[in-house]
């Protein structure tokens, strides 16, 4: 689960606004403000469909001391130069080769 600081940093970096995502992902508007305003977690459903979004974007989460022991959690851009071939959700009859 990513949390409110990492999903409000993303969204800036996309520069989504809060009905943006909620209209990419179905979850309440009024949840993510709130939860970003601090009123809690987003349940992780919620919070699933989020960073679904966000990584679909670009972004690469990562959790506390992943990247170095004196750092977490965070987030990067993901290399687009990198081919990676046809993404699953691309994938049909006629580029089955």
């Amino acid at each position: 689960m990513i949390s409110i600081h990492q999903m409000r940093a993303a969204r800036a970096a996309l520069n989504l606004s809060q009905e943006d995502v909620s209209g990419f992902t179905g979850v309440d508007a009024h949840k993510i403000i709130a939860s970003e305003s601090g009123g809690g977690e987003l349940d992780p459903q919620a919070s699933e469909r989020v960073r679904a979004l966000l990584e679909s974007c670009g972004i690469v989460f990562f959790e506390r001391r992943q990247a170095d022991p004196g750092i977490g959690p965070g987030l990067q851009w993901r290399d687009h130069t990198l081919d990676q071939g046809t993404r699953p959700e691309n994938l049909n009859s006629t580029n089955d080769d």
